[in-house]
């Protein structure tokens, strides 16, 4: 797949990731080879306002970074879905062992599971309503 874009906006994205993040160019060249579609969305529509949410929900730069390095797609989370993907572990009824192996890597990471496993039920044909209620 070939796509054309203008060099403003992609030097615009590099520079909002690489200052938002604190990565430097050779962590940032390997996030385009994992996931060339950083560069699609708007810095205004979209980074900004994950970064605000990841900050509401109480994540500070470095746990976003290293999750960012781990897995570049969490740039493609809409607003509010790791919201709410935390708030379905929140709410989840179980024992506590579990809850503690569910949350042993940290919040941000199992609420980014969650959105994984999610985002595979509906691959399967599940509605998204139900998806989060399996």
């Amino acid at each position: 797949m070939v796509t054309t874009m203008c060099a403003d906006k992609v030097r615009d994205s590099f520079e909002f990731v690489v200052d938002a993040f604190g990565i430097g160019n050779v962590e940032f060249d390997r996030i385009l080879r994992v996931y060339p579609g950083v560069l699609v969305f708007g810095i205004q529509n979209k980074f900004k306002r994950l970064l605000d949410e990841f900050s509401v929900l109480g994540f500070n730069m470095e746990v976003v970074k290293k999750q960012l390095l781990r897995d570049p797609r969490i740039l493609a989370l809409e607003v509010g879905e790791l919201s709410r993907c935390l708030e379905l572990l929140k709410s989840l009824k179980c024992r506590e062992p579990i809850k503690k192996d569910i949350f042993h890597d940290g919040a941000f990471k199992a609420g980014y599971e969650v959105k994984l496993r999610v985002d595979c039920l509906r691959n399967h044909g599940i509605a998204l309503r139900d998806a989060y209620s399996v």
